[in-house]
């Protein structure tokens, strides 16, 4: 992994080496048709040759450093390479509690009403530059726009979170007394931590080039990435895995046992608990396989007594290209957060 401290460019020692040695092979070039004027051969013709060649491919090199480095502004699905950290340097800022949002202060206004939104890196806008255009903060916006001060919304969710995870914020916050209504952002890869370790992908433990630091080329991280993940049979198991999950007895039962915990913790503080369920845009469409998934989980929180927005039917018909931040990163973009917010809106607050 890149330090914690690389800037959103890179280390500005490593952009330069790619210029040194452009200026390198530019300087060679030189000296050798200087060196050989008025020779003629096959060896000067060839060397000649290689030369320029040489100069050519390394200034494209140059060129696509430079733009991976200060142009290209992406996420990527599984939050790896080291555009995916350039993208997070410039547009994420955390609160004092690592969450994507203003402080928390815990003592609550008499008359307002606070909202937490829960969740993993869907509510927590990966990919969503602006976190205002994420679902959270659009129904905090129209909220506010119905009844001006009346709520407070708030986002606790971060990147990896399980239900497991969810559940232990969702008791925190009932502790404290401070929350009124939980929204719960459920996505089908939720119960990761119950998987076993060979059924999981590990973003920290994935392979990384082997013969220099990932933070001197942009280009060879991004190269790597793209071209490593495409056989990497943690990546390519991994919905399968997560659709059997669904359907193991175990898994299953203990993700069931989080529902029962967040649903009892809520019901002892008088917290009112929503759940929305999004789908997998990675294979959304017609032919979508994770209908009996979304059930299960309906079937498992509505059997608790809370209600649940299952998202399938408001991005029916929508092609998944045109609901994802990007063609590497099947995160919901600010197209699929505007929908899931009116959704969340009608069915939990009655604005329409």
């Amino acid at each position: 992994m890149a330090p914690p401290d690389c800037p959103a460019g890179g280390y500005v020692a490593d952009y330069l080496s790619f210029w040194g040695i452009w200026l390198a092979i530019v300087v060679a070039t030189w000296l050798f048709f200087r060196a050989t004027r008025g020779k003629k051969g096959a060896l000067r013709l060839i060397a000649g040759n290689a030369l320029v060649l040489l100069a050519l491919l390394w200034t494209a090199v140059v060129a696509a450093e430079t733009y991976l480095r200060y142009v290209y502004d992406r996420t990527d699905q599984y939050g790896l390479t080291m555009t995916n950290r350039a993208w997070f340097r410039r547009h994420v800022l955390l609160n004092s509690r690592g969450f994507r949002d203003r402080e928390f202060v815990a003592e609550r206004r008499p008359g307002v009403t606070r909202v937490a939104f829960v969740g993993d890196s869907f509510a927590y806008g990966w990919g969503i530059r602006d976190p205002k255009m994420a679902f959270p903060g659009l129904v905090g916006a129209a909220l506010d726009a119905r009844s001006p001060g009346r709520f407070e919304t708030f986002n606790f969710s971060a990147p990896g979170f399980s239900t497991t995870d969810e559940a232990n914020i969702v008791g925190q916050l009932a502790e404290t007394n401070s929350i009124d209504r939980v929204v719960l952002a459920y996505c089908l890869n939720d119960p990761d931590d119950l998987l076993p370790r060979d059924r999981t992908f590990d973003r920290d433990n994935s392979p990384r080039i082997p013969w220099f630091r990932q933070t001197w080329s942009f280009l060879a991280d991004f190269l790597w990435f793209r071209l490593r993940l495409r056989d990497d049979p943690k990546v390519q198991g991994y919905f399968e895995w997560e659709k059997e999950a669904y359907d193991d007895p175990v898994i299953w039962g203990r993700q069931c046992d989080q529902f029962k915990r967040i649903a009892a913790t809520c019901k002892a503080a008088s917290i009112r608990l929503d759940v929305v369920v999004f789908p997998f845009f990675h294979r959304w469409g017609d032919d979508y396989e994770f209908d009996s998934c979304h059930e299960r989980v309906a079937m498992a929180w509505k059997a608790l007594g809370v209600d649940v927005i299952d998202l399938r039917d408001s991005y029916r018909g929508i092609p998944a290209a045109d609901l994802v931040v990007n063609r590497f990163d099947a995160h919901p973009n600010e197209r699929a957060h505007e929908i899931a917010a009116r959704a969340i809106l009608a069915r939990a607050f009655d604005v329409r």
